[in-house]
């Protein structure tokens, strides 16, 4: 998502993925979107697909043991409405639309390290055999809690 944002506001960037594109795509999240997602999603041209085939939901039931459930009215209450649509199927349609964009991404990006992140940012990563490097103004870690991000900020600096 956040490449397909910096690439609508004209600012060019690299997606680097560990993974096959049919391991991400086949890879189950979660389902439920909050309303501020659903309207990022509609901004940037990306909800077609899940107003026309996902599910509008009013709140959410909780379920605990063997006491009554308990419906949190979210619609009532704050007057907006979640979505019933998986992320499966946005990283589906974020790929369509960055691919129909020519965006810069590579897939099954092995070795991926970080350097100099506070003063001159680079990454470089394996691909096919062959080493990158990749110069840049900024990086962004979005690569969740196992990723080489979080080890590459000095541990003074980290909060």
């Amino acid at each position: 998502m956040l490449s397909h944002i910096l690439g609508h506001h004209g600012i060019e960037n690299v997606v680097l993925e560990g993974q096959s594109m049919a391991y991400v795509a086949a890879r189950i999240r979660a389902g439920v979107l909050e309303h501020g997602t659903v309207e990022m999603l509609k901004e940037y041209g990306l909800a077609d697909r899940m107003l026309k085939q996902g599910r509008p939901k009013e709140g959410t039931e909780i379920v605990w043991e063997n006491r009554p459930s308990s419906f949190i009215d979210l619609k009532r209450w704050t007057g907006k409405q979640m979505w019933a649509w998986g992320q499966s199927n946005i990283q589906e349609d974020l790929h369509q639309t960055l691919t129909a964009a020519d965006a810069d991404m590579v897939h099954e990006a092995g070795e991926v390290a970080l350097h100099d992140v506070t003063g001159d940012p680079h990454v470089t990563y394996v691909k096919d055999g062959m080493h990158h490097r990749l110069d840049a103004d900024f990086i962004c870690g979005c690569d969740g809690f196992h990723g080489p991000s979080r080890h590459a900020i000095p541990a003074d600096l980290r909060r």
